[in-house]
């Protein structure tokens, strides 16, 4: 059996988070599904576990803190997020959803750092 590849599925799952676009494409390839809550499911029970060896061996202590603190402000949010009404676009209209969104991107930048320019 090979190793999970946690890294690569950390980093999509924050750029899915980060992306509207994204999330409307996800929404429109199963109609069937709720997006809503299949992207608390994909983070919370199929992306981040911190308990996990196999997990926490694929990142710097840097990136597990900042995956900590993502978790622990997604976590913050659901509570506050409106019901999906069938479609993810009720939560792209919610403030409580953009610090969803800012702390994801804050995340994925820790783990994809954006090139320096050298001069």
């Amino acid at each position: 059996m090979s190793p999970v590849p946690w890294r690569r599925i950390v980093i999509e799952q924050l750029q899915l988070l980060c992306s509207n676009a994204e999330q409307l494409e996800y929404e429109a390839s199963v109609p069937r599904v709720s997006i809503t809550a299949e992207l608390l499911s994909g983070w919370f029970d199929d992306t981040y576990h911190p308990e996990a060896e196999d997990f926490t061996i694929n990142f710097t202590k840097e990136e597990l803190l900042a995956l900590e603190q993502f978790s622990e402000k997604f976590n913050e949010q659901i509570r506050s997020l409106p019901p999906s009404q069938g479609t993810v676009k009720s939560w792209h209209a919610s403030p409580h959803w953009q610090v969803v969104v800012s702390g994801a991107q804050k995340a994925l930048a820790v783990l994809v750092p954006s090139p320096t320019t050298s001069l």
